[in-house]
């Protein structure tokens, strides 16, 4: 009796391990099918990944992560022509980062994605810029310069950035064409050195600005344009006069003026803005001298949300706008 309790258990354990290991087999997890072949593969703990090929020579990418229940959540993306494939050296539970190489073109392509806070993945970065889908514009991340927007890029995404319906073949795979997937007609920048930003029309005067400041328009007559600057909670509303502003696609082709400072302020944000919440993270951390006050302090978006003054004693080394040499 003992021995045939203890066969009956030792049967029990091993389908349990057998159930768990068939349930957790990344192609079973996956779901692929015999007429589908894994062209590489991630296997990590919570997340697995393949980029998959089907007999009609199109690709796709499965993504499935764990939940809390301990069942696994799926998404793929459509079937595409691109030849891609993912880097599973790269790759982890955090992020997913998905290469293709169009050699005709002499184009090597980088797509990174991101997980939300429930799991599900996003694309989030194309050939280093990072899109956003909490602030309506493109971010560059690698070639950027923290003291300039150069490479901003303003616009209402026109693509979703969800998996299951991103189109990769869709995406510009070069720099200066993300008016391609952008709408940017709501927007308008400085395109006069000096323009004054008004707290009204033919108000009081806010700050003496530089080119390329930016902002959403939110109202306009014939002489006078409101812009919204960084987001309406933390942001700053104010009115140029029409002739000082470009519009839509026009904010591209505007090189940035904004002075440049000594860099050690970052190391007393707290002190220069009291009181103000900043995100320190280098790579969204920005301190734009956007304007002269007439009492002489400093009006700075600190991000891409944010406005707010300071001391004219916080930058020190003031000099001409830096910009980068690095072009794709």
């Amino acid at each position: 009796m003992k021995r045939l309790i203890l066969v009956s258990v030792m049967i029990v354990c091993v389908v349990l391990c057998f159930s768990i290991s068939k349930a957790e087999n990344p192609e079973t997890v996956l779901q692929i099918i015999d007429e589908e072949n894994i062209i590489n593969l991630m296997d990590a703990s919570g997340v697995k990944a393949a980029v998959i090929a089907n007999t009609e020579g199109l690709r796709c990418i499965r993504v499935a992560h764990n939940a809390p229940d301990g069942s696994w959540i799926l998404q793929s993306s459509p079937w595409m022509g691109l030849p891609i494939w993912l880097n599973e050296l790269h790759s982890n539970d955090e992020w997913i980062e998905l290469e293709y190489d169009l050699q005709e073109e002499e184009l090597f392509v980088s797509i990174c994605l991101f997980p939300d806070e429930n799991g599900s993945w996003y694309l989030g970065k194309l050939n280093g810029r990072l899109l956003r889908r909490d602030v309506p514009y493109i971010v560059e991340v690698i070639d950027f310069h923290p003291d300039n927007n150069d490479d901003f890029h303003y616009g209402s995404l026109q693509i979703s950035l969800a998996l299951e319906d991103v189109n990769f073949e869709l995406l510009p795979p070069y720099t200066g064409v993300f008016n391609m997937i952008l709408d940017p007609d709501d927007w308008a920048c400085v395109h006069v050195e000096g323009a004054i930003l008004y707290d009204a029309p033919d108000g009081e005067t806010i700050a003496v600005c530089p080119l390329r400041v930016a902002g959403r328009v939110i109202e306009q007559t014939d002489q006078w344009t409101c812009l919204q600057i960084g987001s309406p909670e933390t942001g700053l509303k104010g009115w140029y006069r029409t002739d000082d502003l470009v519009f839509g696609e026009g904010t591209e082709y505007v090189v940035c003026s904004f002075p440049s400072y000594n860099r050690d302020v970052f190391e007393n944000l707290d002190s220069v803005f009291p009181g103000v919440d900043i995100e320190t993270d280098e790579n969204s951390t920005r301190l734009w001298l956007i304007g002269k006050c007439p009492d002489g302090r400093w009006l700075v978006q600190i991000n891409v949300d944010t406005v707010a003054l300071a001391d004219a004693s916080a930058f020190t080394d003031i000099g001409p706008t830096k910009h980068d040499d690095w072009h794709y």
